[in-house]
């Protein structure tokens, strides 16, 4: 009988290693068909459940990476985030899909999403305009990249929005400088307004700050110059006065006043006998 060797611990290693997948695969049972998994992410997709949708997709494309659904699944994994609000994640997976998917038909509405997430997370006279220049950015490649298709034509109408929050923007900045007494900083935020967002609401207001502003500034120039004459006008009334006043009479002990001005001479009268 010829003894047989016993395994080696390294041999031992690999079978502790691999017996755990091989157990995790057996009860993880078969898998679910692609048609089913694709119902049940498109299904949890519609009743909002975005996560599950995602969770389903994303495990739709590990089992089935070259089915003919990976496009959709890939695009709606990206489009749950955004629905999530979840933009940076939406983001990140739209551009993924843009990568894998150079020339699908459904990059317009990619394009265009990615543009809704940027105008998402801007706020109307936010301090941060961020978020609002790169939806403007966005809209403008949309626009001259997808010409003649309703996601351009609804760019050109999110352009505006975009552009309204800028102005918003530009105010907020004006206002904090007029309200400090910076007037010329502030006034250059809102000419900068008119020049660059003029069609928009804000560029009504920054006009009438503007207005405002010189109207103000007409105001201080009068004070200031009414200051200056009243001053002119003191400084003369001084310069003109006497300086020395007049000596008052002098009191006699009684009360009477006495006569301090020189006598003029006169004759002396002769004596009398």
């Amino acid at each position: 009988m010829v003894p047989q060797a016993k395994p080696s611990a390294i041999a031992r290693a690999a079978v502790l290693l691999v017996l755990p997948a091989i157990i995790a695969a057996c009860s993880a049972g078969p898998t679910p068909p692609e048609s089913e998994l694709y119902r049940e992410a498109s299904l949890a997709l519609e009743d909002e459940a975005y996560s599950s949708a995602i969770e389903s997709y994303k495990k739709l494309l590990e089992e089935y990476p070259f089915s003919d659904k990976a496009e959709i699944a890939s695009v709606n994994i990206a489009y749950a985030h955004y629905l999530n609000d979840a933009y940076p994640e939406a983001i990140a997976a739209f551009n993924d899909f843009e990568r894998l998917y150079p020339v699908s038909a459904l990059l317009p509405f990619v394009s265009y999403t990615i543009g809704l997430c940027w105008l998402d997370q801007a706020k109307d006279g936010d301090r941060d305009a961020t978020a609002s220049d790169e939806a403007l950015r966005q809209f403008r490649k949309v626009a001259t990249e997808f010409p003649h298709t309703l996601y351009a034509d609804m760019a050109v109408f999110r352009q505006q929005q975009a552009r309204e929050n800028l102005a918003a923007h530009e105010i907020v900045v004006g206002d904090y400088y007029r309200q400090r007494k910076h007037y010329d900083a502030a006034a250059a935020r809102y000419r900068y307004i008119l020049s660059e967002y003029p069609a928009t609401e804000n560029a009504r207001r920054a006009a009438e700050r503007l207005k405002d502003m010189d109207v103000m500034a007409k105001a201080e120039a009068e004070k200031k110059a009414a200051e200056a004459t009243a001053k002119s006008e003191a400084t003369t009334a001084t310069a003109s006065a006497p300086t020395r006043a007049a000596a008052a009479p002098a009191v006699q002990p009684g009360g009477s006043a006495v006569d301090t001005s020189p006598a003029s001479p006169t004759a002396e009268k002769p004596a009398l006998f």
